[in-house]
């Protein structure tokens, strides 16, 4: 793929930073929000970079059983990330519930015999609605934009959710760039994930970059980071 002034394949070296964009959680995560990151110039990186936040559900696909599904979205509530309506099987969309509007993207798929198209009925405002990463990817090569996904479901931990998000990448020659926080569940397993299946990944502090500082958090992890995204306190743990 193409982005900016650069081309990048599924498995093209992580860079040392990247001057990505952060979308609002009801904004971002979305076709939406790819095409905003598509106009905007490319960084001092030379790319066009978008913060991608993932979920993950357990869904029935037909074939192949109960499998674990990589969903865009920063919260794992449908009214946090903005979604506040349905299309309906019979045409048209109506308003979800108060209740309905705080389930999480696993009690809706529960909730309609664990199917993804259900979840994928959920809209906000503007018609966006969840997208898999496979969907994510195809839609960001054709924009120009590097979707680098925040890996926040504990389900990431897992070598076979990873070597799925792969498989997308290779597919539509999009790089492989996970990452997580420092201080969320399982990021030393997540990153094990990420390496096992052939991805690259970058450590990330958000708001919490006291973390930085001191002892190299990182010495006993099995696998390392492929970057430290964060303080320059902390980018001597994986040198």
């Amino acid at each position: 793929m193409r982005s900016g002034s650069r081309v990048l394949d599924w498995d093209t070296p992580m860079p040392a930073a990247t001057g990505r964009l952060h979308l609002s959680t009801k904004v971002g995560d979305s076709y939406h929000g790819i095409r905003l990151c598509a106009n905007r110039p490319a960084g001092a990186d030379k790319l066009k970079a978008l913060d991608w936040n993932m979920q993950t559900v357990v869904v029935m696909v037909p074939g192949r059983g109960l499998q674990v599904v990589p969903m865009s979205g920063h919260w794992p509530q449908l009214g946090k990330n903005g979604y506040k309506r349905c299309r309906q099987r019979t045409g048209g969309v109506r308003r979800l519930t108060r209740a309905e509007r705080r389930m999480t993207y696993q009690e809706w798929v529960d909730k309609h015999d664990r199917s993804l198209d259900a979840l994928k009925a959920v809209r906000r405002r503007n018609g966006d609605r969840p997208l898999t990463w496979g969907e994510a990817v195809q839609y960001a090569v054709v924009h120009g934009v590097v979707l680098i996904p925040e890996l926040k479901s504990r389900a990431f931990a897992r070598v076979d959710v990873a070597e799925g998000m792969r498989w997308a990448c290779e597919k539509f020659d999009h790089p492989f760039w996970a990452m997580a926080l420092l201080n969320m569940w399982g990021a030393s397993r997540k990153c094990a994930a990420v390496r096992a299946a052939g991805g690259q990944f970058a450590l990330i502090f958000g708001r919490f970059r006291r973390l930085a500082r001191g002892t190299n958090k990182v010495k006993g992890w099995s696998s390392k980071p492929t970057q430290i995204w964060g303080p320059r306190t902390a980018k001597w743990w994986i040198r």
